[in-house]
């Protein structure tokens, strides 16, 4: 609960519910460049200016993974092979997404909708910025 955040690219993400309501922010810290471009590119297919986009859509199991998959062959960069599962068993690759997408909070509300992606914002952090809310609680 109390985290430092780390050196390196900070991402911080908003999206929203269905109805345009319920934003929500989350963030990754620690990023290198790459991974970065990639949590970006994997953003953009939940924008609702994205064509087919994802986001505000019902879709899970081999059809949102495959979905995914396409969308990953216009990366112009690397995918973080330490974050890619051993295995590339469908259920592996929706366990990895729906992870990821779950620390970006575009993870699906109560009715099983994917959030929409609304922007995203890049901070680089030099050294680490440490949490001392536990000092004023």
């Amino acid at each position: 609960m109390y985290q430092d955040i780390v050196p390196g690219y900070r991402v911080q993400v908003t999206t929203w519910e269905n109805d345009g309501d319920n934003y929500n922010t989350e963030a990754m810290d620690g990023l290198d460049e790459n991974e970065v471009r990639f949590v970006l590119h994997v953003c953009k297919l939940f924008g609702s200016s994205f064509p087919n986009s994802l986001g505000n859509e019902d879709l899970h199991g081999e059809a949102f993974v495959l979905a995914l998959q396409v969308h990953l062959t216009n990366f112009d960069g690397t995918i973080p092979s330490d974050w890619v599962p051993a295995g590339d068993e469908e259920e592996y690759l929706e366990d990895f997404y729906c992870d990821l997408l779950g620390n970006l909070g575009i993870n699906g509300t109560e009715y099983g909708y994917w959030r929409v992606f609304e922007d995203a914002q890049v901070y680089l952090v030099p050294q680490p910025i440490l949490n001392v809310t536990k000092k004023f609680k």
